[in-house]
């Protein structure tokens, strides 16, 4: 008996740092989406596509920003890819952290996927489970807020140890809508390059600064060079947008260390992407109150992102 084909979008909701962007990379195989503990890391919609060509079965998975309530135009453009990302998938992923309490603002969450729940498959994942000495207490304080989704019981996973995705990306394959595959088997994302490379530099530059820059931190990629000789390494020349001159000299740190260090960071991750050298030239420039103009947003690609499959 032939397997039917099955194809669809499956997108990983939830609020900010419960592990979205792990999950996803664990589930595709391969680093799509930047990792940080800071909150807006995720601000477009990421596609991370996993192919089981034995079943014929491909899974489409968008990572989308935490959802938070919005501040300024950047914190609406990623509230409305989260929300439009949810709505337009074949499926849902409700990430949850094990790890801590339900969160202020959890409950919204909840009753903004409620709805969703009578259109398409949704799962409850509880993931970071490998923080907790009784994985299945994380069940018991998430009850109250589950109960009113009606969903079947949620998966205990972590993205860190790996434990339960197998269970979790079989349950996700099984419950995809029939239909032809999308992408050629070899393809991991639809993201072209220059974007994951300026993400790789924004992922360094988050991490390595306080708390409250990385809000106002924007990679744009200005020159992205491929060698013409064999052996010679890739060129790329980025700016790292700050909002202020303070900011710009937390980028650029005492005697430059800073900004040599993101760049080492970033360098690595994009040599690993490419497979190849790279030279990497950075920049630091101040774009006053960027993220809350509409005209700037767009130049970096967030209007443009419709967040929809």
């Amino acid at each position: 008996m032939l397997e039917k084909k099955r194809c669809g979008f499956v997108a990983l909701i939830g609020r900010p740092n419960v592990g979205k962007s792990s999950l996803m990379n664990e589930l595709v195989g391969q680093k799509i989406s930047i990792v940080a503990s800071k909150v807006q890391t995720t601000r477009h919609r990421v596609l991370g596509i996993r192919t089981d060509e034995a079943k014929l079965r491909q899974a489409l998975f968008l990572d989308l920003p935490g959802l938070i309530p919005p501040k300024d135009a950047l914190g609406k453009a990623c509230y409305q890819t989260a929300l439009s990302g949810a709505k337009e998938a074949d499926c849902l992923l409700y990430v949850l952290d094990a790890s801590t309490e339900p969160a202020e603002f959890e409950e919204q969450v909840a009753s903004l996927l409620a709805p969703l729940r009578l259109e398409k498959p949704l799962f409850v994942v509880l993931n970071k489970i490998d923080k907790l000495i009784d994985p299945a207490s994380a069940l018991k304080k998430y009850a109250c807020l589950l109960e009113p989704l009606h969903c079947p019981s949620p998966m205990l996973v972590s993205a860190e140890s790996k434990a339960g995705l197998g269970l979790l990306l079989e349950s996700v394959l099984e419950n995809l809508p029939e239909g032809e595959l999308l992408f050629d088997p070899e393809e991991i994302t639809d993201r072209p390059i220059r974007f994951l490379v300026s993400e790789y530099i924004r992922e360094a530059a988050i991490n390595l600064t306080s708390d409250e820059l990385p809000h106002a931190v924007g990679v744009m990629i200005v020159e992205y060079r491929l060698p013409l000789e064999a052996g010679k390494p890739i060129y790329i020349r980025a700016d790292l947008l700050a909002e202020t001159e303070s900011q710009k000299g937390i980028l650029i740190g005492k005697g430059a260390a800073k900004i040599k260090r993101i760049g080492q960071l970033a360098r690595a991750e994009i040599e690993k992407l490419t497979g190849e050298k790279v030279f990497l030239e950075l920049k630091v420039k101040v774009k006053d109150k960027w993220r809350m103009r509409d005209s700037s947003l767009r130049e970096m690609g967030y209007k443009s992102d419709k967040a929809e499959p």
